[in-house]
């Protein structure tokens, strides 16, 4: 998995949680401390926000960000 899939996993489960809750991109983005313009570029991938700023944005919905690591299956 490249990094821009792993980042896209993320983001879109950021986005999933913030449409189940009824969360408008505007009110997240007063929720998370940035403009509703940074929101859509980062939900249309064309921003990458650092490993902390992404933990701060899933902090905000009240959710943890939690990464795993799998070895590949042996063969």
């Amino acid at each position: 998995m490249s990094k821009s899939s792993a980042m896209n996993i993320i983001i879109n489960e950021i986005d999933r949680i913030r449409r189940e809750r009824g969360i408008t991109q505007t009110e997240f983005a007063e929720l998370i401390g940035t403009k509703q313009s940074n929101v859509s570029r980062l939900l249309r991938g064309d921003e990458n926000p650092t490993f902390e700023r992404l933990e701060e944005i899933v902090a905000s919905l009240g959710c943890r960000l939690k990464v795993e690591i799998e070895e590949p299956a042996q063969v």
